[in-house]
């Protein structure tokens, strides 16, 4: 089973909300932590990329570019959580 470390500069939100949706649609293909030190197959971060110095470069990593949902209205987050969900179901696929 593959190990998917989903990463975001504070983990107060959009990793969080991308393992919850991974480890509940993934069926068993895969399970998700989110911001976690253990080794993973693969990496998600979201939108902390070279500028931010991300240390997830350890393993194949791929960007998915999420606003952070800090400060944000609630109508944003929601969109936020929905971006992530669509992205979570086509890297299922993906892992299909």
């Amino acid at each position: 089973m593959m190990t998917i470390l989903f990463v975001c500069i504070h983990n107060s939100g959009r990793s969080q909300m991308a393992e919850a949706f991974l480890n509940r649609l993934a069926a068993g293909k895969a399970t998700a932590i989110s911001a976690g030190t253990e080794p993973a197959d693969k990496v998600i971060t979201m939108g902390c990329g070279v500028e931010d110095m991300c240390p997830a470069i350890f393993v194949e990593t791929e960007d998915w570019n999420i606003d952070d949902p800090k400060g944000k209205p609630v109508e944003k987050v929601r969109e936020i959580r929905e971006q992530i969900q669509v992205k979570v179901l086509s890297l299922l696929k993906e892992l299909s």
